[in-house]
């Protein structure tokens, strides 16, 4: 899930900050999140990797 979300920054040209706006949750917390260091942002990673492979960001 991870993986997604950092290749969907990367080829948007987005920055964490950005995608952490869209979703209301602070940037150090998804930043924190993506590198494996907060767990309890999981639902969050789960939530944003399914609406990326829905197709509902573009």
């Amino acid at each position: 899930m991870e993986e997604t979300i950092i290749l969907f920054l990367a080829a948007h040209n987005m920055t964490v900050a950005e995608l952490a706006g869209q979703y209301n949750v602070g940037h150090e917390e998804l930043l924190n999140a993506l590198s494996g260091r907060n767990k309890n942002m999981k639902s969050v990673i789960h939530r944003i990797a399914e609406d990326i492979k829905g197709g509902k960001m573009k």
